[in-house]
């Protein structure tokens, strides 16, 4: 009986290692090389946040002129929404 189960376990064995392709000296030499050119990039780029890369608008008037849009209230915050206009009567 302990023949057969041996048997099919072979036989998986050989079937997946034929379906699956083994990771090759190169395929591990570009992964590497792809890291570390990550590496040195990030490395080589200024370091600055999301906020410093946008200028700051400057607005010579309220530019929130149409008010509240829309709201969420809850009981320990609200979220409010508006439309940010600079120059609403203008079309």
């Amino acid at each position: 009986m302990k023949q057969p189960l041996e048997q099919r376990a072979n036989q998986l064995l050989r079937t997946l290692t034929a379906t699956r392709p083994a990771l090759s000296r190169r395929d591990v030499l570009q992964a590497a090389l792809a890291l570390s050119a990550s590496a040195v990039a990030q490395a080589l780029l200024p370091a600055r946040g999301f906020a410093a890369d946008a200028a700051m608008p400057r607005f010579t008037a309220y530019p929130f002129a149409l008010g509240v849009a829309s709201g969420y209230p809850q009981a320990d915050r609200v979220t409010l929404w508006t439309r940010l206009a600079p120059e609403p009567l203008r079309a």
